[in-house]
């Protein structure tokens, strides 16, 4: 059967084809052609923890970025800003030397930085002055997504009773689940917080994909690809900036080290129909709406041929 569906949109991602978000304007422009190519009509550049100025910068090249667009890019919808204001021990592959603990002037300047684009914010509850910043960023309308984090059950629902209303990655680089502490995990599962799930099969295992839905309904979950510079490469080894990243089987890894994913969310999405069973279109409309409907955005995108010969 052939379909007319919207758009799919990633608001999580870092990189692809060997550019990483942080390379600049024209990097930017080469993520976007390739997720176009790839059925993603509307995506998040997606900043890494590097020094504060880089992350400025970076903010200020997306949105130069996103007044530059041609049609054969995917549109650029907003900005994703994962730290600096993280919990150290729990920093997964972002670099620990560089998280700070949040202010009200910093958490100022990434509005003023990005001009009017809608924000996302990844912050961890349990951070020195999080949860001023976390009412101070929802007020002036920025989405605060809580992730990196070791929070306990009382941090994760005081932030959310205050306005946090995602996320970031669920289960990947937070405190595990107990049954005596629910903390990050178990708060999510049992808020109506939306949860982004990495389903390129690695990070997070397809039973567990499936158990999150059924706990939490399709409608407070956003599939995100976390894609890296990996992501669109073959399976291989690559000298990227220095280092060498690895692709292997969907993932991408530094040093024997999962960092991100390779897999595209369009793929994702095809292969977590086939491992969960479940209806492709009901998978891909979720992943055109429910970034937009955590953002309270409204857009339309265009439609995209999907088959059930994928």
């Amino acid at each position: 059967m052939i379909r007319r569906l919207p758009g799919l949109v990633d608001s999580h991602i870092h990189g692809a084809v060997g550019k990483s978000v942080m390379d600049g304007v024209d990097a930017i422009k080469e993520i976007g052609e390739y997720l176009a190519l790839s059925g993603i009509y509307g995506w998040f550049p997606t900043t890494r923890t590097v020094s504060w100025d880089a992350i400025l910068e970076t903010i200020n090249n997306v949105v130069i970025a996103s007044k530059k667009q041609s049609s054969a890019e995917a549109k650029i919808l907003g900005i994703h800003v994962e730290g600096p204001f993280l919990n150290p021990d729990f920093h997964g592959s972002q670099p620990v030397e560089y998280i700070i603990k949040p202010t009200l002037q910093k958490a100022e300047k990434l509005l003023q930085v990005a001009k009017g684009l809608p924000l996302i914010v990844t912050i961890a509850p349990e951070a020195p002055n999080a949860f001023e910043v976390i009412d101070y960023l929802v007020k002036n309308g920025a989405t605060v997504s809580l992730g990196h984090t070791g929070a306990t059950y009382e941090q994760m629902q005081r932030a959310i009773g205050i306005g946090a209303n995602r996320i970031t990655h669920l289960y990947n680089s937070m405190k595990f689940f107990h049954h005596r502490e629910p903390g990050p995990i178990g708060t999510a599962l049992y808020s109506d917080a939306y949860v982004e799930l990495i389903i390129d099969g690695v990070h997070v295992h397809p039973a567990t994909v499936g158990m999150t839905i059924k706990a939490k309904s399709l409608s407070r979950v956003i599939f995100v690809s976390n894609g890296t510079e990996g992501m669109g490469m073959e399976d291989g080894v690559y000298e990227i900036d220095g280092r060498l990243l690895k692709v292997e089987k969907g993932a991408a890894y530094d040093d024997g080290t999962l960092i991100g994913s390779a897999t595209n969310l369009k793929d994702g999405i095809i292969n977590l129909s086939r491992w969960l069973n479940m209806p492709l279109e009901e998978l891909w409309l979720t992943a055109s709406r429910s970034p937009l409907e955590n953002m309270g955005l409204d857009v339309d995108l265009p439609l995209c041929t999907v088959s059930d010969e994928y």
